[in-house]
């Protein structure tokens, strides 16, 4: 199994951040030139405030074989499939299950005000019953244990946090 993961691409237009379509389309390049068929995207593709998708969706078409699994962030929580279209796009806007080969992957979207772990007990049947491992693919913050996150004086407040707790209760 080959899949690729990244966030935080902050779209706008390519007239305003050349160096982001820049850093996307390579992105999407080497995914297809080593035979990559999946790319989640966990969160932020976009930036805030914007929904303008048509130049993505340009791109996206460039890369047909690859499907892209494109999960909302804080900076882009209200996107969803009506928004963006492409046969390869794929949003998803709640809790999802995507299974790739044996991996279970669990999508989580960014939900103001929520953490990470109530969102994973939202979606527990959704991997209950399954013997597998599964991975945990969302757009939120890490906290506890030895690596406490550091404050980030340009964002107030924390996104969808994931405790040592949530991580010990769920695996």
């Amino acid at each position: 199994m080959k899949i690729a993961v990244t966030a935080d691409a902050h779209l706008r237009t390519s007239g305003e951040h050349p160096e982001r379509y820049a850093a996307l389309e390579n992105i999407l390049e080497q995914t297809r030139d080593i035979g990559i068929e999946h790319l989640i995207i966990a969160g932020d593709l976009f930036d805030k405030e914007f929904q303008n998708y048509s130049e993505f969706e340009t791109l996206c078409r460039k890369y047909d074989g690859l499907h892209l699994h494109i999960i909302p962030g804080n900076h882009d929580p209200n996107i969803s499939e009506s928004d963006i279209v492409g046969a390869n796009i794929h949003v998803y806007t709640e809790p999802a299950v995507l299974e790739v080969d044996s991996t279970i992957f669990l999508f989580i979207p960014y939900v103001a005000g929520k953490t990470m772990g109530e969102e994973i007990a939202r979606a527990k049947d959704k991997i209950e019953g399954s013997e597998r491992e599964w991975v945990l693919i969302g757009h939120g913050e890490v906290y506890g244990g030895g690596g406490m996150r550091e404050v980030n004086h340009r964002e107030r407040g924390t996104h969808m946090p994931l405790s040592r707790d949530d991580v010990e209760q769920f695996k």
